[in-house]
């Protein structure tokens, strides 16, 4: 997540016929940028970092099919939006195209905090760490995988950059809770916590049939996640393709996928 782009976007209604409203789209769109720009400045970003997606959400009039347009090359895009009603429900009719909404989105790229992280890294480099004692007057039960344990409280005003508390603990301000789990510990910066998790492997293997696997969250998290789009995109798809009220209005199906060794055929 530190490595992602940073976001911002903007949106207003607007009804109109395209055609005739092709200058009003483009100056309301240029507003909308105007304030997406200001938002990003705001977070330190230059205009060389931002680049911009310029959406339209058009339909047919008599029809409540909308499709989001980004902004074509040739800036045509009613154009841009009966190919793409073609190429999704394979016809085009003779009708006005009619604005619903109005999109901007705003992308700074996450190379312009370069140096923002690289001063992150020296400052950890820098600072020499100091254990801060367990603060006894102050703790909490807390329940964590291993049972109830207690949890000493630390303010955050009240810690130094360089102080190092090892969990459990709780840090705490007056708008949020850190919890730092046992085994972890929390590294204090000028403007950031520093949570280095210090966990144990050999906790993550799983016994199975054909022996220990070791779970990976980020790889499980990313496979499912693209066993859920397949699932989703075969409902888009029947939905899309289907002549029954059922599926395409009341969306009455369901789609899944399965292992071949978990079929079994019954007659």
């Amino acid at each position: 997540m530190a490595l992602a782009d940073t976001v911002q976007e903007a949106h207003e209604p607007c009804s109109c016929e395209y055609e005739s409203s092709v200058d009003e789209v483009q100056f309301r769109l240029n507003n909308l940028q105007e304030h997406v720009s200001k938002q990003l400045k705001a977070e330190g970003f230059t205009s060389r970092d931002i680049t911009y997606e310029r959406y339209v959400n058009l339909r047919y009039a008599g029809s409540d099919t909308m499709i989001m347009i980004l902004e074509p090359a040739d800036g045509d895009y009613a154009t841009a939006f009966i190919k793409e009603h073609k190429r999704e429900f394979s016809f085009t009719l003779d009708r006005k195209v009619l604005v619903e909404n109005l999109r901007i989105r705003g992308r700074a790229n996450a190379k312009a905090q370069k140096s923002k992280k690289q001063s992150i890294s020296n400052e950890i480099s820098a600072l020499s760490s100091k254990k801060v004692g367990i603060n006894d007057k102050k703790a909490l039960k807390v329940y964590f995988e291993g049972g109830w344990t207690s949890a000493p409280l630390y303010l955050l005003k009240n810690c130094s950059p360089g102080d190092s508390i090892t969990g459990p603990a709780m840090i705490y301000d007056s708008t949020q809770m850190i919890v730092i789990q046992p085994s972890a510990t929390a590294r204090i910066l000028k403007s950031h916590i520093v949570i280095d998790l210090g966990l144990d492997n050999s906790k993550a293997a799983v016994e199975l049939e054909d022996g220990p696997l070791s779970e990976d969250p980020i790889q499980l998290s990313i496979m499912s996640n693209r066993f859920m789009g397949i699932a989703e995109q075969m409902g888009l798809t029947l939905q899309k393709t289907s002549v029954s009220v059922n599926i395409k209005e009341r969306l009455d199906f369901s789609c899944a996928l399965f292992g071949v060794s978990c079929f079994t055929l019954i007659i």
